[in-house]
């Protein structure tokens, strides 16, 4: 049911981007430096990802490798700004975005925790995307490990 889920948001998301007009000449006036994600603490119950930006963040997705993660995340600027946080713990996609609109403020702290079952090696957060409210990527960093 999950997957068929985060299937049906990455649909919904693809088909509105498809219909948007990327001719437009975007300035980078509202993406004028990079945002960084990390790992932050790591407990017995769930693992922390912090965010630093300096611009408002729309939505995120990222991979987590070395983890095998639950379905479950909470807390964070993401809960405090009405995200949804959907993890596909198969693979280790975290997916979060808000449909009615909000956005992360620039800002810097914890973006949203975790829960994980196990630890198998290195940590690293992979194949990270984050967008603004226009749809359009902002600049990140690619890969982080602890």
């Amino acid at each position: 049911m999950k997957n068929s889920f985060i299937a049906f948001y990455l649909i919904l998301i693809s088909t509105i981007f498809v219909g948007c007009d990327y001719s437009m000449d975007y300035d980078n006036e509202n993406n004028d430096g990079s945002i960084q994600l990390s790992i932050g603490s790591i407990t017995e119950d769930y693992i922390e990802i912090l965010y630093n930006s300096n611009a408002e963040i729309a939505g995120f997705q990222f991979t987590m490798t070395g983890i095998t993660l639950l379905e479950s995340a909470s807390g964070g600027a993401a809960e405090e700004n009405n995200f949804t946080v959907t993890i596909g713990s198969e693979h280790g996609i975290v997916l979060g975005f808000s449909l009615e609109g909000f956005t992360i403020p620039e800002g810097s702290g914890v973006l949203t925790r975790l829960a994980y079952s196990e630890i198998f090696s290195d940590i690293c957060m992979t194949s990270i995307i984050l967008s603004n409210s226009e749809g359009l990527q902002l600049e990140a960093n690619d890969l982080f490990c602890n």
